[in-house]
C-alpha cells in the first residue's frame, strides 16, 4: 500500500503514530473552538479540567515519542531507542 508520504517525499518519513498525534491535537482544537463558540467554559466551569487533562496526556505522548521513540532525537540526546 502506497501512502501519501511516498507521493510527496518519495519515501516514508513519519510513523503512523505521528498521524494519530496530529489527529488527536486537531480534535482537541476543534472541541476547544466549539466550546469557546458556545461558551461552554463559562456555562460549565468544570469542563476546563478534563480538557486540560486530555491536552496534558496528548502532550506527554508527543514528548515520549520525541525523546524516546524517535530515531533522530534519540541520537541527539544519546538515549536508547525503545522500539
Amino acid at each position: 500500500m502506497v501512502s501519501i508520504q511516498h507521493y510527496i517525499f518519495g519515501r516514508k518519513l513519519f510513523d503512523r503514530r505521528v498521524y494519530v498525534f496530529a489527529a488527536a491535537i486537531a480534535a482537541l482544537f476543534a472541541f476547544d473552538a466549539v466550546a469557546v463558540y458556545f461558551e461552554w467554559y463559562w456555562a460549565y466551569g468544570w469542563l476546563d479540567i478534563p480538557v486540560h487533562a486530555v491536552a496534558g496526556f496528548i502532550l506527554s505522548l508527543v514528548m515520549y515519542y520525541v525523546v524516546y521513540a524517535n530515531r533522530w532525537s534519540a541520537l541527539l540526546l544519546r538515549r536508547p531507542r525503545t522500539k
